[in-house]
């Protein structure tokens, strides 16, 4: 019975062995993991769990530092365009400036309210912070910063910020609030959508806002005009549906719900293209691949979906996961795959061709004979 015991040890420890070289998991947090992005360069990837912002060079999957000073939980970080500062806020009711690469906290601004949601301005003179205000703040480097609030107090919190990629605008909203606000810092102009949004995210060439909130509703908004051009609610059956996470290409509008579903539409025309049905529970997470080509997907229950984007096909099942998936992000190259998991870990997937999975450590026997058959 003890050889027995003693070869199957020697069998995983091949096994792992095997392909080792492929995947790594990174453990950087005791505490799950909520968030993943990458820096503008891509070079390095950030992951928020807990109290902490940990920092890995994605080439050599090292973790380069730990961000520590906050004394409640990270809700959200961004980069400075150039690289050199990464700000984070938490529910400690701070804006923390830290310094890149060498990790030291030049300012910590502090707040009346915790704080939700972070985003850098495009030419990173300002930082534009989400709590029960939105808060400019300019001059962060120095003894005095100005906190400038631009908004009308929230009856929850703003937990979406985000920032134009070449002009100076910003939109906000979240929590309760059922109005979406738009502002151009150049002319001084207000557009306010009759919407509420929990992700925001502005398209490449600054022309829309895509939107996704509660009920099951998404859309698009034309940038500077308190019109909806597009709105989509899906055909869920509880009110509280709603979107755990978005993504978007030049092509594509993807969404993950709590009914299950994974619902793609056509960015042009607003037309539902895919009603992608792969998993028990909340879908948490959504990524378009860099090619456009494929679109990944996350749940509570612990497994990861790929799909053919154009055909709507699943092409693979990931299984075998630690536990909840929180976020997933695919590489740059579009040749792996990063998931955030509840457990503080996050693991990088690497695969050649379609579902070629790696796993970084020993699975189940039954999972080998996948392998190997």
């Amino acid at each position: 019975m003890k050889r027995k015991y003693i070869s199957l040890l020697i069998l995983v420890f091949m096994a792992v062995t095997a392909f080792s070289q492929e995947l790594t998991v990174q453990t950087g947090h005791t505490f799950k993991i909520m968030k993943l992005k990458f820096n503008p360069s891509g070079t390095i990837l950030g992951s928020v769990g807990g109290n902490n912002l940990v920092l890995w060079d994605i080439v050599s999957s090292k973790q380069l530092m730990t961000l520590s000073g906050h004394a409640e939980t990270v809700n959200d970080f961004d980069y400075h365009p150039n690289g050199k500062y990464i700000a984070t806020v938490s529910d400690d009711k701070t804006l923390r400036i830290w310094e890149f690469p060498t990790g030291d906290t030049i300012k910590v601004v502090d707040l009346p309210d915790q704080v939700k949601s972070v985003a850098f301005s495009a030419d990173g003179n300002t930082i534009y912070c989400g709590s029960k205000f939105v808060y400019k703040i300019t001059d962060y480097t120095t003894e005095n910063p100005t906190l400038l609030p631009i908004s009308k107090k929230s009856r929850d919190y703003y937990t979406a910020v985000a920032t134009t990629n070449q002009s100076d605008m910003v939109a906000f909203g979240g929590g309760r609030d059922y109005k979406t606000i738009l502002i151009d810092n150049k002319t001084g102009k207000i557009t306010k959508y009759a919407l509420q949004s929990q992700t925001l995210k502005f398209d490449k060439n600054d022309e829309f806002v895509f939107y996704a909130g509660k009920n099951g509703k998404t859309g698009k908004m034309l940038v500077g005009h308190p019109v909806s051009l597009r709105n989509f609610r899906m055909p869920a059956s509880r009110r509280w549906n709603s979107y755990q996470g978005v993504d978007m290409n030049e092509k594509y509008f993807a969404s993950g719900n709590r009914n299950d579903f994974i619902y793609v539409y056509d960015r042009k025309s607003g037309k539902k293209i895919h009603a992608l049905r792969g998993h028990f529970g909340d879908v948490n997470a959504v990524a378009i691949d860099p090619s456009g080509k494929y679109l990944a997907a996350s749940g509570r229950d612990r497994i990861i979906t790929l799909w053919n984007i154009e055909s709507g096909e699943l092409a693979k099942t990931l299984m075998g996961s630690a536990d909840r998936v929180n976020s997933i992000s695919f590489t740059y190259d579009g040749n792996g795959m990063y998931m955030a998991y509840e457990n503080g870990t996050y693991k990088l997937w690497s695969f050649k061709g379609l579902g070629n999975i790696v796993y970084n450590s020993a699975p189940a026997f039954s999972e080998l004979d996948k392998l190997s058959g």
